[in-house]
């Protein structure tokens, strides 16, 4: 019963992982494209991984529960990765009531822009 908990876990931080990568490489060319958000800082986003999606998605973003993110913004796009962490799919839980939607957007625009691990 707990690995199948952490399973879910695992497959809803890939997911929030992956949506939040893809909408980071939407628009995130520096000019601002009509966000309704403010752009969250760096350090704010990086926090936002760590405490939803680290568990699941790994350190590096090489994965382990949940599916490797990294180079997730050449496969997603931002607002993908977004879509896929608010409703969250397969495994992955949804974090549409634990994140907001700037909070969901900057986290999808930073995965979206990382490099590989």
């Amino acid at each position: 019963m707990k690995t199948r908990r952490r399973r879910k876990k695992t497959t809803a931080c890939a997911l929030l992982l992956a949506v939040s990568l893809l909408a980071a490489g939407c628009g995130s060319a520096g000019s601002d494209q009509g966000d309704d958000h403010p752009a969250l800082p760096a350090g704010e986003v990086e926090k936002l991984y760590q405490a939803n999606c680290l568990a699941c998605h790994g350190q590096d973003l090489a994965g382990g529960v949940g599916p490797n993110l990294q180079q997730v913004g050449q496969r997603l796009t931002a607002a993908r990765i977004a879509e896929q962490i608010t409703s969250g799919g397969k495994q992955m839980p949804a974090f549409k009531k634990r994140l907001t939607e700037a909070e969901t957007e900057g986290l999808a625009k930073w995965l979206a822009s990382q490099p590989d691990g």
